[in-house]
């Protein structure tokens, strides 16, 4: 499995979302308007200690303003600035490193409301 499929595994086991329900990897149009997307980004790096980076950036979307908000913030406390992860699928993962908090970026053309947070995974 890919790094982005054992993430999408572990945030499955340790919150209500469900991939392929309210959990997915890419943004579609017949998305419901009440979910997440993780998606890899551009920027990873293998550095002097043999460490690899791994970009991610999670979107959390719903009808409403608040709703939304409580849902990145579930995202934001399950990954951020952990330290090891007890998933087998995810034991090669020192560190997530938080590159921004979340913040809101607007809606979609459903009308949910988005917001983002951006992670940095260290692993061997």
């Amino acid at each position: 499995m890919t790094f982005i499929e054992d993430l999408i595994g572990y945030i499955e086991d340790n919150t209500d979302l469900v991939f392929g329900t309210d959990l997915f990897i890419t943004d579609h149009i017949d998305n419901p308007a009440k979910c997440a997307i993780v998606s890899e980004f551009a920027g990873g790096t293998e550095n002097w200690s043999g460490l690899k980076t791994q970009p991610v950036q999670i979107l959390a979307m719903d009808l409403t303003y608040l709703t939304a908000q409580v849902l990145a913030e579930t995202l934001y406390d399950l990954l951020a600035n952990k330290a090891g992860f007890p998933d087998a699928a995810l034991s090669d993962v020192f560190f997530c490193d938080v590159l921004n908090r979340l913040f809101p970026v607007g809606r979609n053309q459903r009308g949910s409301y988005i917001f983002s947070i951006n992670f940095l995974f260290l692993t061997k």
